[in-house]
Parts: C-alpha cells; sequence; structure tokens
C-alpha cells in the first residue's frame, strides 16, 4: 500500500520520504482495526490469523519471492485477515478507509 510514512527507514535505504502526520495516524488506524497493540502484537493469548497470497504463485519460496518481488525489493503480496474466503482483503479495506490511493498506473489489481 502507497501510505504516507510513519517512521524512518531501516538500514541503508536511500528511498526516504519525510514522516507525517497522516502516515502516524495511517498506522495507529491499522492498529486499531486489526485489534493489536501499540508495537503491532497481538494481546497475550490472542492470534490475529492472516492468510498471503500472490499473483505469481511458483513452487519455491526463492521462485515465489523473485516473482513477486518490486523494482524497491518490497515483497508484493495480498493479506486476508482472518483466513480466506471470509476474510477481508487489507489492502481493499485500506483503501476504503481513505488510508492509501488506488493506482492503476502500473496496471489493475485483479481484484
Amino acid at each position: 500500500m502507497d501510505t504516507e510514512e510513519s517512521q524512518a527507514p531501516k538500514g541503508m535505504s536511500k528511498a526516504y520520504k519525510p514522516i507525517t502526520y497522516g502516515g502516524k495516524e495511517s498506522a495507529e488506524w491499522l492498529r486499531d482495526h486489526l485489534g493489536v497493540k501499540h508495537d503491532g502484537r497481538a494481546e497475550k493469548g490472542d492470534f490475529l490469523r492472516v492468510d498471503v497470497e500472490f499473483d505469481a504463485v511458483e513452487d519455491t519460496i526463492v521462485g515465489c519471492r523473485k516473482h513477486n518481488t518490486e523494482n524497491h525489493g518490497r515483497l508484493l503480496a495480498y493479506v486476508h485477515v482472518g483466513g480466506r474466503p471470509l476474510g477481508e482483503n487489507l489492502s481493499l479495506a485500506i483503501v476504503r478507509a481513505g488510508r492509501s490511493p488506488y493506482h492503476v498506473k502500473y496496471g489493475r489489481s485483479r481484484l
């Protein structure tokens, strides 16, 4: 998702955008939406079930990473909260909540 930044990049990343109030607000919205603590972990004894789905499916993890990584080294995937098929598509929830724009510049999502 292309949201505003909420924290500085780690490591030697040269792609740096400034941290914004909107980024911090979006990170807080996501934690509230998922029902997790401030550090992103579930409450003790609780579990957050997610399924990760890729567009290009390969036989190996290495092949899957190779075909689903974009130009900046980020892994691209669909995240379903609560498991599929009834789980919520997190990307769609973020766009519907107004926390990220829906870009068509690189093609449309199959969803």
